[in-house]
């Protein structure tokens, strides 16, 4: 379970609050404020799924995993 306070957070979770924060702030129009708390509720679900996400994420940024070989095109008729 994270502290209640942020910034005692580790720095994984810090650093993912702190993005989340700031593309709901930017990219959702949101005051700061309403940004933070949504930010901060968002990274304490994933935190509280064993950090299932977090994994998610790591996997995205690893140049070694797999990747589909399927065009998504292949169910598509052929012209």
């Amino acid at each position: 379970m994270l502290p209640v306070d942020v910034w005692e957070w580790d720095d994984k979770w810090t650093a993912l609050y702190v993005e989340r924060s700031a593309i709901m702030e930017i990219d959702g129009c949101l005051p700061r404020r309403v940004a933070d708390f949504k930010a901060q509720l968002c990274i304490r679900r994933m935190e509280e799924n064993d950090g299932e996400t977090m994994r998610q994420l790591q996997a995205r940024s690893n140049p070694g995993r797999q990747t589909h070989t399927t065009s998504r095109a292949d169910g598509f008729p052929k012209n």
